[in-house]
């Protein structure tokens, strides 16, 4: 094999890893509140399950089958990756077993550049109802009002979520009986938020892009050999 032919050789095998390393990449969410970047999360795999049927009403994980364990007046929103696409959760409930009156979460969830049409996939009660879409244009706007005594809470689940350019504010005006609240990851700890609801206090959700690095690395690569095979001939 000359050395031409042995550069064709490496510089497939390169690609072949950059390429299965960047369509395997796992999404990472950065959140952000207010003015100040509090992390990244990750978005929940596992199972093949579709939005709407990893939310189980009767769960003891606070209504999800992937997703986080309930926690007791804690207001929660994850990710989770679905078989018909990403999608935003939101549960704000209670342990198991317990239960109590007058909890709220009132709030607008803005969803601004998906490639996809979000719709409402679960709205945990319908009477009334207390998730919806308001807007059927980009931004999309969804009202939600979680009224709960159960010992479960409420929630809802709004996908799919398309692209890799899209933003999703959750602008709250109400916390009743909710004394914390958290972004979760399906890999490593969650996100500890404020319950504060002046406009300050939004909470943001945006894709972090791939880093590009390997990709150009890669096309660097392919002028390099050009190079030298022009110079070789």
């Amino acid at each position: 094999m000359n050395r031409n032919c042995l550069h064709l050789v490496i510089l497939a095998v390169f690609l072949s890893v950059t390429w299965t390393s960047t369509a395997g990449a796992t999404l990472t969410i950065k959140v952000t509140q207010g003015s100040t970047v509090l992390g990244t999360i990750e978005p929940y795999t596992g199972g093949s399950y579709t939005g709407a049927a990893n939310y189980s009403y009767s769960g003891s994980k606070n209504h999800v089958i992937n997703g986080p364990t309930a926690v007791l007046q804690q207001g929660q929103f994850f990710f989770y990756e679905a078989t018909d696409g990403l999608m935003f959760n939101a549960i704000f409930g209670s342990k198991a077993g317990e239960s109590g009156t007058g909890r709220k979460a009132d709030m607008i969830i803005w969803v601004a550049g998906s490639t996809a049409n979000p719709i409402v996939k679960v709205t945990d009660d319908s009477s009334p109802i207390e998730l919806k879409k308001t807007s059927i244009t980009d931004p999309y706007k969804f009202t939600a009002g979680w009224n709960y005594t159960e010992s479960y809470g409420d929630g809802g689940v709004i996908g799919a979520i398309g692209g890799n350019a899209w933003t999703i504010t959750v602008d709250p005006s109400t916390y009743t009986g909710v004394t914390s609240l958290s972004a979760y990851s399906g890999s490593g700890g969650p996100i500890s938020l404020s319950l504060g609801t002046n406009p300050g206090d939004n909470i943001v959700f945006t894709p972090v892009p791939i880093p590009p690095a390997l990709l150009l690395f890669g096309t660097g690569l392919v002028g390099l050999v050009g190079i030298r095979r022009r110079f070789t001939n």
